[in-house]
């Protein structure tokens, strides 16, 4: 039995590392035909449009670094929830977040030619890659529902077909319906989740809740919690980085700086006060009581 069972894993490992390989090469097809720099990048861009470029260039650098942050950092250890799958859903979260990032990219590209009708190469700037990682980011909202419930191959599989349905749904809320949605709440939030829900309905056994792994321990809710804090510390980058100006990008980063700290202490504090179990929280564990008047 164990001997099968090796041999299934092998096989399995050697299907997914096919296709991984399969879809790189995909990629470096495509981006060298359908691919191209932006006008920041090119060699023959003018001095003036570079000094233009620059300066809201350099900006957008620092959020697109807070949002890599986000999706390959926090969203990878929120993803150790689970007693038994933390260096996995660390490694694919990896592995999926970068693939997502690929093929965001073309898909994206592909839907804004075919809502424009003006068919040409795809620009790689800011832009570009920031919303790689917003595409990035809502497929790891969909992985986490169907965590440890699939094969390295079929979250692969999700995510092609995920970026290709959300790439249609973006162009048709943003294009077509003129909907201001800077922080992704419909286009990336909403989405990643209810395709994930979907998606989990579709894989798991009606058994499943009761499973034994599928529960957590200190260790794994601790690193958790750091992919919590991650994506807490981030949040005004991911909810302002699209915006067209600096100006533009104030109002959706100084928002949530402000109220994330409430939203964050308000609830634990009123979670514990109506908390009726003695069970050990991160607020009761390795602390000392309270002393007694």
């Amino acid at each position: 039995m164990g001997k099968a069972k090796q041999a299934v894993q092998w096989a399995e490992g050697t299907v997914f590392a096919i296709f991984a390989l399969a879809w790189q090469a995909i990629f470096l097809i495509l981006y060298g035909c359908v691919v191209e720099y932006g006008e920041m990048a090119k060699p023959n861009v003018s001095h003036e449009l570079y000094k233009e470029l620059d300066a809201e260039g350099l900006h957008q650098y620092t959020y697109f670094s807070d949002v890599h942050v986000m999706v390959f950092v926090g969203f990878g250890f929120l993803m150790t929830f689970l007693k038994k799958y933390g260096f996995g859903a660390v490694g694919l979260n990896f592995f999926l977040s970068s693939l997502a990032f690929q093929w965001s990219m073309l898909v994206n590209g592909f839907w804004n030619c075919v809502h424009t009708g003006d068919w040409h190469k795809v620009p790689i700037n800011i832009d570009t890659i920031i919303e790689g990682d917003f595409a990035a980011a809502s497929v790891m909202i969909s992985y986490g529902a169907v965590i440890g419930k699939v094969s390295p191959t079929q979250l692969s599989l999700m995510t092609i077909i995920h970026l290709i349905v959300y790439g249609a749904n973006k162009m048709v809320l943003e294009r077509e319906l003129k909907i201001v949605d800077i922080g992704g709440s419909l286009v990336i939030h909403a989405f990643g989740a209810y395709f994930g829900l979907a998606c989990s309905r579709v894989v798991s056994a009606r058994k499943s809740k009761q499973h034994e792994d599928n529960g957590s321990v200190y260790h794994s809710d601790l690193f958790a919690m750091i992919g919590t804090v991650f994506l807490w510390i981030m949040w005004p980058s991911f909810n302002s980085a699209l915006g067209a100006t600096s100006r533009a990008r104030c109002m959706p980063s100084l928002t949530p700086s402000s109220a994330l700290p409430r939203a964050a202490s308000s609830p634990l504090l009123l979670a514990r006060c109506a908390a009726r179990t003695t069970t050990s929280t991160w607020w009761t564990s390795r602390t000392l009581p309270l002393p007694v008047a």
